[in-house]
């Protein structure tokens, strides 16, 4: 069964000179045509072009009563209908033309090519080191700030925590040896310098002891022990001052009053080996028993040489006051 397709075609209509003139625009080759399964015979094929040509007649004639309409008339609009069969193709209809190759590439739009990409390689170049610039200003920004917590936790931490005492390194080897061997030497020299002076202002006015003998009190103080009868008010200040401070020419003054002993010697003994002077005075002579006391045991004498030195000295100086009636004074001699 054929197929009927309706074309509405709508006509323009330009004014020119106040009248209308209806323009058709339908072309007949330019319908299109469909087909229809094949008939069984040649004879229906035949009317159907018969009904095609009558129809294509009628469609003309009423394109020219149109043409001819007055202008006050409205303009219609014409319905075409056509059958159109499945297998009949017009061969006026022109069939679509094959696309044109496309041109090849000259090397000037290589080149344009090239320029374009090296434009925009030289675009993002300049993004790169824009960006690297900012990073490398955004690191800085962020070490000097790590910098300042750093700083300021080592504040915070002083805050909260004391500073570790300062601790003196410990020398041993050659650097002590030296160290000790200068403070020895420093005080001999001291010891003798000022024995001089002791000399000058207190020995050479004190009167001598041989031909002397102890009386009570020097006998009483030398039955004590040495720190009860230097710190316990038996002893005076002046001797008690010359015995801890300058005890090399104090004991040389009582070695030479009561042994008549060398004084220059007892002062160089007494100001180099001290411990060693005055154990041998206490335990192996009679200075002791001069004085009204006993001779130490070797023993005792040692250990009160050794670690109380500056009470044996002092003791001995005074009872070497009480027995000969006098006063020694930090700078010259009296009588009690």
């Amino acid at each position: 069964m054929a197929l009927r397709i309706v074309f509405l075609v709508i006509l323009g209509v330009p004014i020119v000179d106040g009248s209308f003139f209806l323009e058709s625009r339908i072309d007949a080759k330019e319908a299109a045509f469909f087909t229809e399964p094949a008939f069984a015979s040649d004879e229906i094929a035949s009317k159907r072009s018969a009904e095609e040509t009558a129809t294509a007649e009628a469609v003309s004639q009423a394109l020219r009563d149109t043409k001819e309409m007055p202008a006050s008339l409205e303009v219609p609009k014409a319905a075409v209908v056509i059958s159109v069969g499945h297998n009949s193709i017009d061969s006026s209809i022109a069939a679509p033309s094959p696309a044109l190759p496309a041109a090849p590439a000259t090397e000037h739009d290589h080149a344009l090519a090239a320029q374009k990409s090296a434009a925009e390689a030289q675009y993002h170049l300049e993004q790169a080191k824009a960006a690297f610039k900012k990073t490398k200003t955004n690191v800085k920004e962020a070490m000097e700030t790590g910098k300042k917590i750093q700083s300021t936790a080592g504040d915070i931490g002083e805050l909260y925590e004391p500073p570790p005492a300062a601790q003196v390194p410990l020398k041993f080897g050659k650097d002590t040896q030296e160290d000790s061997q200068r403070g020895w030497l420093s005080r001999v020299i001291l010891q003798i310098a000022f024995g001089v002076i002791y000399y000058l202002l207190i020995v050479r006015h004190y009167p001598s002891a041989i031909g002397f003998t102890s009386n009570e009190a020097s006998a009483k103080l030398q039955k004590m022990n040495e720190v009860s009868a230097t710190f316990l008010g038996h002893t005076s200040p002046p001797n008690c001052l010359l015995s801890w401070c300058c005890t090399g020419p104090r004991a040389a003054h009582t070695f030479y009053s009561v042994m008549n002993f060398n004084y220059w010697i007892g002062l160089v003994l007494m100001s180099c080996f001290p411990c060693i002077t005055l154990w041998y005075f206490n335990s192996f002579t009679e200075l002791n028993e001069r004085l009204g006391g006993e001779r130490r045991n070797p023993f005792m004498g040692c250990l009160s040489a050794l670690f109380c030195s500056c009470c044996v000295v002092a003791q001995d100086a005074e009872s070497l006051d009480l027995m000969m009636g006098m006063k020694t004074q930090l700078c010259g001699v009296g009588s009690k």
